[in-house]
This record gives C-alpha cells, structure tokens and sequence, in this order.
C-alpha cells in the first residue's frame, strides 16, 4: 500500500509539474496554434462525440483504444492535454480514481462532462442490488455502481441531449448539429432495438465474464452475470475466484464464457477446457467506433448464449 501511494503521489507531482510548465511564459505554444481538443475517459465514447463537434475539433481519448482504463497510468505529458482541452468528458463513476483525481487538479469545473452526474447516477452506490455474484464484497473486491456506463445502449440515448448541449456551449459544435445529433440518437436507438430483439430469446440466462463489465447490458436486456472470473479488475484470479466460476457454469448451465482482450486469458481457456465449454471475446474499450465495437460485442453475446450445454443432446462431442 505505501509503494502505490508513493507511486499515486510520483504520478500526481509530475502531472501538477506538467501544468505549471504550460503556464511559464515560453514553455508551450499558445493554445490558438492548436486546434480545439475534446478528451473523452475512454475510447469508445470518442465515436459519439466527433458527429457532434465541428470537423476542426481534435476528439482523443485520456485511455487509449485497447487498453484497460482499471490501473491506467497517466504520463506527464497527458497534463498538457488537460489543461489545454476545451471539454473533458469523463465517465464519472470510479472507473479509475487516479484519472479522475488529475481532472479535479487539472481541469476548471465548467470544462467537464460527466456522465453519470448528468444522467443522475450515484458513482457510490451500488445499482445492482439483485446480482448473483458469489463473491464475498467485504474482502476487497470491487463493489458499487458499475462504472462501464458507455456500454449500456440505453444511458447513451439518454447522454445525447445534454452531451450536444454541453459541446455547444462550449463553442464547438458542428454546424448542422441539430442533424447529426439527431443522426446519433438514430444509431443509438438502432443499437438498442438490435441488443432487445437478439438477447430476448435468452431472456433470464447466465453470463460468465472476464471481469464486472457488462453488467449493465445483463440489466437492461434480461440476462444474469452469473459469476465474475476476475473480480477485482487489477489482479489476477485466485484459485477460489476461478473455483466459483467452474461452479457457476455448471450451475448456471452455460454453454460459453466470456474474455476480454485486455487481460490474459490463459486461466479462463483452462475453466473452459475443463468445463468443456466455448470462449468468446467481449471487449469493452478496444475501438473508437462504438457502434461497431456494440456490435461486435452483440454478436459474441448471441453466439456464445446459443451454444449448448455441455453433456446436452445438441453438444458436440469432445475431442
């Protein structure tokens, strides 16, 4: 604990130290030679907003495409794009505590959206009260309100508004906004049919995950996260992390689990071999494009929850 406080604090100093160089005359080029910046937490959430903003307008994400926000380190010089964006839009919930610590530093107030505060949702409370996670909270594990809120179709319906309110009172909006924000709502609300019509035959069945991601599509589209092989999203599973996932494939009668790219998936394959069943992958921050990565992440879904149970007549022989 006193080496990753040290390392908070390194991390921090040399952010704060980043800004103060922005500050002295003749360290950085004024901001009128750059072109306005938009930085989004994640890089999903950057495919929703460049429709919005005008073509000039640089949208970047704070975490790369592909890369887990969960223990993400921010190098100094990400303090210079803080303090020069003209919006931050950020998830609001503890996604990552330190990236959000550096925004308070860094960032004015009036320069950032964030989207649970504008959807009302409490970063601290726990929005699940119903899940069946087997795992003992009070022993470190993480808990509380899912924070993965770019990946539940039916909160960025409802971010659209305000999002394209926000980016026009900051003086960088496209200028046929209304049109687009209208053509973003379109593509959302398509996303939203695509998850309900697909996920309803599988309505009340079980989801095996990597880590506690998509929770909120289970939620909002009638499945169940029937177990979590990594619950604590920055360290590796233990052996009763990955005892608890075996037993909630047999009792949950699975017929697939699901990794992500972001972690190894060395421990989950093993479950699966043994357990005899499918692995398919959902990626919750590999791309820019959030409509394809929902997509891609619907048809892993449909895919792995139409696979059969194993020992089930319509199960493929092993081996």
């Amino acid at each position: 604990m006193k080496i990753n406080s040290f390392r908070t604090s390194v991390t921090l100093a040399a952010l704060i130290a980043g800004v103060l160089a922005l500050l002295l005359p003749g360290c950085s080029e004024p901001a009128s030679d750059q072109p306005p910046l938009v930085l989004v937490e994640v890089a999903p959430l950057a495919g929703l907003v460049r429709p919005l903003v005008d073509p000039s307008v640089e949208v970047r994400p704070i975490v790369p495409a592909g890369v887990s926000p969960h223990g993400y380190q921010l190098a100094p010089s990400d303090a210079a794009d803080l303090a020069r964006a003209t919006l931050v839009i950020t998830v609001g919930a503890p996604l990552e505590p330190a990236i959000n610590r550096a925004i308070d530093r860094v960032v004015e107030p009036g320069s950032v959206f964030s989207i649970a505060d504008v959807l009302g949702i409490d970063a601290a409370a726990c929005d699940h009260p119903g899940h069946a996670h087997g795992h003992d909270h009070s022993e470190g594990h993480e808990h509380g309100a899912d924070p993965h809120l770019w990946l539940d179709p039916g909160l960025m319906i409802e971010m659209v508004e305000p999002l394209a309110d926000a980016i026009e009172a900051r003086g960088i909006a496209h200028p046929q906004l209304s049109g687009y924000r209208s053509q973003l709502a379109a593509g959302l609300e398509s996303i939203d049919g695509s998850f309900r019509r697909q996920l309803e035959p599988f309505a009340g069945r079980a989801i095996i995950t990597h880590h506690d991601a998509f929770r909120r599509i289970a939620d909002r589209y009638g499945l169940e996260v029937g177990e979590v092989i990594r619950p604590v999203s920055s360290v590796e599973p233990t052996p009763g992390d990955l005892a608890l996932a075996a037993e909630a494939i047999r009792d949950h009668q699975a017929g697939a689990i699901f990794i992500e790219p972001q972690f190894s998936d060395a421990l989950p394959r093993r479950i699966a071999e043994q357990a005899g069943v499918k692995v398919y992958t959902l990626d919750p921050v590999g791309s820019e494009d959030w409509i394809n990565l929902m997509r891609a992440n619907l048809r892993a879904l449909v895919a792995g929850l139409s696979e059969p149970v194993p020992g089930s007549a319509d199960a493929e022989p092993q081996g």
